[in-house]
């Protein structure tokens, strides 16, 4: 899930790429627009491809992508080819510090986040939080949190404990 998504349901309160400044991340941004996604497509396209895509929507960019028609030196065909190195730049956003951070971390936030906005609005003073992520406890225990993607929702989920 991109921040812009995020944003849109209300777990985050900004959401801008924590790489690109002034950027909002959206599926646009992650896959197509953002400084290491033209790097990637940079090394894999002709300028000229590259160029003639980049104001093409986003879902008509994909779809032309994964439906191929585009030259490659590769030795594969360029739908394969892009799905597979769409799959790896989106684990690679999934990494921090060479470990593997998953989705469903994101989802034991979020519904930490959730859980205390809701407690918040009905009145509780006090709330304990469970959880059975080690991880999560550790980022959300600690002063400096991980950058990537799971930074604002984390940040959010700290000014909501903090509220307490």
């Amino acid at each position: 899930m991109c921040n812009a998504e995020r944003l849109r349901r209300g777990f985050i309160s900004n959401g801008s790429c924590p790489f690109c400044p002034g950027a909002l991340e959206d599926r646009d941004h992650l896959f197509r627009k953002s400084t290491a996604a033209k790097q990637v497509w940079s090394g894999l396209l002709p300028y000229e491809e590259i160029q003639r895509r980049e104001d093409m929507p986003f879902t008509e960019w994909f779809s032309l992508n994964l439906a191929g028609g585009v030259r490659s030196d590769y030795m594969c065909e360029w739908s394969s080819l892009f799905a597979i190195t769409g799959v790896a730049a989106y684990l690679g956003m999934l990494m921090e510090n060479g470990s593997w951070v998953l989705p469903t971390i994101e989802a034991e936030c979020g519904a930490i986040l959730k859980g205390l906005q809701i407690a918040w609005s009905r009145g509780y003073g006090r709330v304990i939080v469970e959880t059975d992520s080690a991880l999560v406890v550790k980022w959300l225990r600690e002063e400096t949190l991980p950058h990537g993607p799971l930074l604002n929702i984390l940040e959010q989920c700290k000014r909501e404990i903090g509220r307490q």
